[in-house]
């Protein structure tokens, strides 16, 4: 199943998509770096040659994508993580820090074929978010995530 990304409200930017696994192995490949640095590379031609991550509240993380000469950055903060159904954490995309940062919930929830993912991204102005969806944030996420069920 594809990814579908709604707005909802001014601020916020709603993602929904289905993977083939259970909550357990969904929620792992979205906090452990091995996991990560596998299938989050962004549409084809980029590659990711920084991928920390330390999932726990209060952890953080950084990952740095590169392709030919351009290069895109992001840290996080994880505020609450609950094992295998909820993560909470907020982005910040270094190149825009003032506009790019996100508060981010991604839920997990078994479904009987898998897992239904739910992402609620709250930007901080309608500017913000209408600028990361107009950034083709959506073909990027849905490569990556097209990688997860053979990974996993």
């Amino acid at each position: 199943m594809s990814l579908t990304i709604e707005t909802e409200g001014a601020t916020t930017l709603l993602c929904r998509r289905h993977f083939g696994l259970t909550p357990e192995r969904v929620f792992a490949a979205h906090t452990e770096p091995d996991l990560l640095r596998r299938w989050l590379t962004g549409p084809e031609g980029w590659t990711m040659s920084v991928c920390d991550s330390d999932p726990r509240p209060g952890g953080q993380g950084r990952f740095v994508w590169e392709r030919d000469n351009e290069r895109l950055a992001m840290t996080m903060v994880f505020e609450a993580l609950e094992p295998p159904h909820r993560i909470i954490h907020r982005e910040d995309w270094e190149a825009t820090p003032e506009t790019a940062r996100a508060w981010i919930e991604t839920l997990f929830e078994p479904d009987g074929t898998g897992t239904a993912m739910t992402m609620r991204m709250v930007y901080p102005s309608s500017e913000a978010r209408d600028e990361a969806l107009a950034s083709g944030m959506a073909d990027g996420m849905e490569e990556s995530y097209a990688r997860i069920d053979a990974l996993c």
